[in-house]
């Protein structure tokens, strides 16, 4: 029988999670919090973000991903200096291809691109030329 545990959390007390697990030096919580992050960008994408700046989007998706503080994510940073791993290069780039649907755009970020993007510039640039 699968033991299974439901609690209500707000989406502060998830990030707050998130991050507390990022200083886990276990390979099982770390796979854990990556899945728990994934979770929680994908039901942010669900709410309401019609009027959110890009710019904040993607330095939450890349805070949450990587466990770097929002405040600290400048426009430019490499993404590969923040630790966006491949893989995290990809939720991040699902993550905002939620943002730019949600934004009535029927664009998308492509794997392609997101491998040319090198700063947060950049990949502010390409979010804001994929919304209409």
């Amino acid at each position: 029988m699968a033991k299974t545990l439901r609690i209500n959390l707000t989406l502060d007390e998830i990030e707050l999670l998130i991050r507390t697990m990022e200083n886990s030096s276990s390979p099982n919580i770390l796979k854990k919090k990556d899945r728990l992050a994934v979770k929680y960008l994908s039901h942010v994408i669900a709410q309401d973000v019609i009027n959110v700046v890009p710019l904040n989007v993607i330095s939450k998706g890349i805070s949450l991903l990587t466990g770097k503080p929002q405040d600290k994510i400048t426009l430019l940073s490499k993404l590969s200096d923040l630790g966006l791993t491949p893989t995290k290069k990809g939720q991040l780039r699902a993550y905002l291809n939620g943002y730019i649907q949600k934004q009535g755009s029927s664009l998308f970020i492509s794997e392609t691109e997101m491998g040319i993007v090198v700063t947060v510039e950049d990949l502010n640039r390409l979010v804001e030329s994929k919304i209409p």
